[in-house]
C-alpha cells in the first residue's frame, strides 16, 4: 500500500512542470492497480490462502521489498529534484545512489521491491506480478539508457549500465 500511496498521491503532487498525463493512461493504470490489488489480496487473505512460514526466505524477501521501496522512492525523488533544478528545462545526467552504476536505478529498486514481495508472499499472483514488473521495467531501463547515451554522448559515464550494475 505504501508503494501505491507514494506512486499515486505523493509523487505526482511533487512533480512540477511535467507533461500532463492523458486520461486513458491514468484510467488504465487505475484499472490495472485495482485488478492487481484484488489478485494480491486474494492470494494473501482469502480462505484458501496458505500460511507463509516466517523463515529466512520470508525475512530476506521482506527486507528486499523494504529496501527496494525505499530505493525506488529515493531515486524517483533524485530525478524529480534534478528536473526541478533545471532553470531552462534541459535534461541532466542523474548522479548519486545507484545512478552511479545504472541508468535505471529507480527501475532496479522497483524490481527489487516486487521481487522481495514475491519471495515473502510466495503466492502465484505475487510471482506473476514480479515477472510482469521485470518485463515492463527492464525494456524501459534499456530504452532510457540508450536515450541518455544518445543525448549526452561522451559526457555520459561509459561504465554505467542500463539496469544491473556491471552486467546489463
Amino acid at each position: 500500500l505504501a508503494h501505491y500511496f507514494n506512486r499515486a498521491l505523493v509523487y505526482p503532487l511533487r512533480i512540477r512542470g511535467g507533461k500532463p498525463t492523458p486520461l486513458y493512461v491514468a484510467a488504465a493504470a487505475f484499472g490495472f492497480t485495482l485488478v492487481n490489488g484484488y489478485l494480491q489480496a486474494g492470494g494473501l487473505a482469502s480462505p484458501w490462502a496458505a500460511a507463509v512460514d516466517v523463515d529466512a526466505f520470508f525475512v530476506a524477501g521482506l527486507a528486499a521489498a523494504a529496501l527496494g521501496a525505499y530505493g525506488n522512492a529515493w531515486h524517483d525523488d533524485a530525478l524529480r529534484k534534478l528536473r526541478a533544478s533545471s532553470t531552462d528545462g534541459s535534461y541532466k545526467i542523474p548522479k548519486g545512489g545507484l545512478y552511479e552504476y545504472v541508468s535505471g536505478a529507480n527501475f532496479l529498486c522497483e524490481i527489487l521491491e516486487w521481487g522481495g514481495f514475491a519471495c515473502a508472499a510466495r503466492t502465484t499472483a505475487s510471482w506473476v506480478f514480479a515477472a510482469c514488473v521485470v518485463l515492463n521495467l527492464g525494456p524501459r531501463a534499456l530504452h532510457h539508457h540508450a536515450w541518455y547515451r544518445e543525448k549526452f554522448g561522451s559526457e555520459y559515464p561509459a561504465g554505467r549500465k542500463a539496469l544491473l550494475p556491471w552486467v546489463l
